[in-house]
Formats: structure tokens, sequence, C-alpha cells
């Protein structure tokens, strides 16, 4: 008897555990549809911020502070050599450098590897770069073209337009539940 309460409170944990993980899923499902939706139509290069503030990798950290980083704070900074993108220099790798340092260390000693950042293309649609930002480390993505530098693009320019633009139903239906009402 006690073998059979035992195997049914079991059982029953078990199908409460099944029951939230379809639920999660479910909502996780639903949230990624509505993203689609509301990004329905946009491509990297509708949204991407062109000819972002770039250095150079060769700049020591007291110039970059003073010519770059003093007059446009971004979180992240491109590190172009003749315009080829050769590496990334998040804004917090700099500031973890001791002010005494900067005069002596140079850019391309704090930056990362470009491989650390999503590359994009211009025509990728929005809504596929926004999955693979999600699961990005630093957030970001870099817009090549012909292997050049265009643009960056963030999840949170992404996440911003998500605020903007109504995604309770695709576009299609909205426009045609329009046209009945009127």
């Amino acid at each position: 008897m006690t073998l059979l309460l035992f195997y049914g409170a079991f059982t029953g944990v078990w199908f409460a555990f099944i029951g939230w993980f379809l639920l999660s899923a479910a909502g996780a499902e639903r949230s990624y549809g509505a993203a689609r939706d509301a990004l329905a139509g946009l491509r990297v290069g509708d949204l991407m911020a062109r000819s972002p503030v770039t250095t150079d990798p060769d700049r020591t950290v007291a110039t970059f502070m003073d010519e770059t980083a003093g007059s446009a704070r971004h979180a992240l900074y491109p590190v172009v050599r003749d315009g080829e993108l050769v590496g990334v220099l998040p804004f917090g790798l700099v500031a973890a450098v001791p002010r005494d340092e900067w005069p002596r260390r140079t850019v391309s000693e704090c930056m990362l590897p470009p491989t650390v950042l999503p590359v994009l293309s211009e025509d990728d649609v929005l809504a596929a770069a926004f999955a693979e930002l999600g699961e990005a480390a630093h957030r970001h993505g870099v817009v090549l073209r012909d292997g050049r530098l265009v643009g960056l693009v963030s999840l949170t320019d992404i996440e911003r337009v998500l605020a903007e633009r109504p995604a309770s139903r695709p576009a299609a239906q909205r426009q045609h539940s329009r046209a009945r009402v009127s």
C-alpha cells in the first residue's frame, strides 16, 4: 500500500514537471513568434548604426580615451586598420586598465579578436540576427560588406524596435482586420 502511495505521488510530481516544461516551451515559442512578427520585413541594414565610431589598433589607450571615448561614449568600438576590422574594444576592458598605464598601452593590447562578435550582412533578416545576438556574449554584431566594416547592430537596438512595434498579430492580419471594420 505504501509503495502505491509513493508511486502515485512520484507520478504526480513527474506529470507536474512535464506540464511546467510544456508551458515554458509554449511561452518561449509565443514570445519568439511575437518578436518575429514585430520584426517582419526588417533587415539588419534597416537598423544598423552606419559608420560606427572606430579606433586604430596602434593608438595608445590615453589617445583613445581623449580623442574617441571622450567625445563618443559607446559600449563597444570596432578596431579598424585600413578599413578592415581587426578587433573590437569593449569599453569595459579599457576602463579596467589602470590610468597610469594608458600612455604606454595600445588599443591592440586591450582589444578582443573580431571573432567574438557575430558577423552579419545588411541583407540578413533582423529576426534571425535578433536570435543570433541573443546568444552572443557581447550583444553586438558587426556588419560587413566585402570584408569591410559598414555598421554595428546591437541587441538593445533590436529590443527598442520590439518595444515600439506592436506584435500582437502579424501585419497582414492587422491590415485585414482594419479593412473589415472600415
